[in-house]
């Protein structure tokens, strides 16, 4: 463009844009266009800029779109976003050093009755909802608005209408007005138009409603929202969970870390009619990818039903693999009961110790815990003593009580319960205290070795072998993981 062409200082025009409605704002200032730094340059300048070109200020956006070829005028712009020419804003002399200068995206009209989810770029299932009227987007006030709404827009988009997801201050914006209130669908209707609505009402800047919507093809059934079900096992009691939400079936993410695995399974198994709720979680590894409605579950220790809790709807934003879903065992405890709660998937005999005191799962602390006590406690399991391990405090669970303090065995009792404890010192014990225990899984041979003794056995001189550490009269191998052959050479 030919920045020496006369025009009318004070006009505005965008230059180098994929349509009339962005690109590079240049301003005329003595018969001549110029670009303008983008010091200082955001939402505000460029409503006033989409205004001034006639287009609707509703949406307008500042964007980096390069640079021109012309000069670049002398002064940067600061505007409240209601004026009605860019100099009416105010304006100071700065040089510019930017790579860029300042651009704009302005929005284009829309067809009466359009219906659209805005949000994250990369996908358009789910997002803020945004409707059309009088050739301006504008949002939906999310007070009232629920499944039977949410389902609707869905359809209307062109997705399935089952498993929708109604979702309230969702990618909320602040300069978009409400075009509805109070909308009240049955979820049958063809578009959110044909819905009960108000276009007048009540409601504070971040209550955009939002929703997630689910692909066209997927199944459907007349299950009751919140319902819960295990399936792909062959015993009733455990098996991959599933939510039922707005008729459909769907999983939790397998989320395990430090402090929780993502799903309650005491929430879970008390809503299958286990009275005393108590379960564990697994990975339950899928080849296939399922349908995720649930990307984390939160629940307090005083909730007693899954509607009580707190539930994060998966997305693809969500850091989850949908390959990796939330398996649930449930059963009711045997009063004096052990059981171990594995560390991960590899092994059933490392994990958290629980024991089944008045009905209910809790844990033990692992204050003065000691070997001796773990011996018993692998014992109580079924194993061999020998050979078993304290771990401390490997993993714990802040959803069960604490129901052992201070146990202390001679390593000589058959069940925890013949070994001295009290429930005294609790206050010292938190819900990271929970007491972890290896028992030996394979068959051990008794050693008079001293725990720490090393030794190579099995090598071809008494130079070289496999590395094995003594440690409660057992010779155990060592994991050749992350073993550095010049570090470790001085053991």
């Amino acid at each position: 463009l030919n920045a020496t062409t006369n025009c009318t200082t004070g006009h505005v025009r965008l230059t180098g844009g994929q349509s009339q409605y962005v690109g590079l704002v240049e301003i005329c200032y003595g018969g001549v266009w110029k670009s303008i730094c983008p010091r200082g340059w955001d939402t505000r300048e460029a409503q006033v800029v989409c205004r001034q070109l006639g287009f609707t200020s509703i949406g307008a956006d500042s964007i980096n779109a390069g640079k021109g070829f012309g000069p670049v005028h002398s002064s940067y712009f600061s505007c409240t976003g209601s004026e009605a020419t860019l100099l009416n804003c105010s304006y100071y002399t700065y040089s510019c050093s930017y790579s860029y200068y300042a651009g704009v995206e302005c929005e284009s009209p829309c067809i009466e009755g359009a219906v659209r989810l805005e949000g994250d770029d990369r996908y358009k299932e789910f997002g803020r909802v945004e409707v059309c009227i009088n050739g301006t987007w504008g949002t939906v006030c999310d007070s009232g608005w629920d499944n039977n709404d949410a389902s609707v827009v869905c359809r209307q988009l062109g997705y399935s209408p089952y498993g929708a997801i109604a979702k309230t201050s969702y990618f909320t914006e602040t300069w978009l007005p409400f075009h509805f209130y109070s909308v009240n669908c049955s979820s049958n209707e063809s578009t959110l138009f044909n819905c009960s609505y108000s276009t007048t009402g009540s409601c504070y800047s971040n209550q955009d409603a939002g929703l997630i919507c689910q692909g066209v093809g997927i199944t459907h059934d007349n299950c009751t929202d919140y319902a819960v079900r295990l399936v792909d096992e062959a015993t009733k009691n455990e098996g991959k969970a599933q939510i039922c939400l707005n008729r459909v079936w769907g999983a939790f993410c397998y989320r395990k870390n430090y402090y929780s695995y993502g799903v309650d399974a005491t929430i879970i198994c008390k809503e299958l009619g286990y009275n005393n709720g108590n379960g564990m979680t697994y990975l339950a590894e899928s080849p296939s990818v399922d349908v995720l409605l649930v990307a984390d579950m939160s629940c307090s220790q005083s909730a007693t039903s899954i509607k009580q809790c707190s539930l994060t709807h998966y997305t693809k934003l969500s850091r989850c693999d949908a390959r990796h879903t939330a398996a649930v065992r449930c059963h009711n405890c045997t009063e004096g009961s052990v059981r171990l709660i594995p560390y991960n998937s590899y092994s059933e005999d490392v994990g958290r110790v629980e024991v089944c005191v008045d009905g209910s799962w809790g844990s033990i602390c692992y204050h003065h815990f000691t070997d001796n006590d773990a011996q018993v406690v692998c014992k109580h399991l079924g194993y061999t003593a020998l050979g078993s391990i304290s771990m401390g405090g490997l993993h714990h669970d802040d959803n069960i009580p604490l129901h052992i303090v201070n146990l202390n065995c001679t390593g000589n009792e058959e069940s925890i319960w013949d070994c001295p404890s009290s429930t005294q010192g609790q206050e010292s014990c938190t819900v990271y205290s929970d007491v972890s225990v290896a028992c030996p899984g394979f068959a051990v041979e008794h050693s008079d070795c001293a725990t720490g003794q090393i030794r190579l056995s099995n090598g071809t001189s008494k130079m070289e072998g496999r590395v094995e550490l003594c440690y409660n009269h057992v010779w155990f191998g060592i994991c050749a993981d992350d073993h550095n052959d010049y570090y470790d050479i001085g053991t």
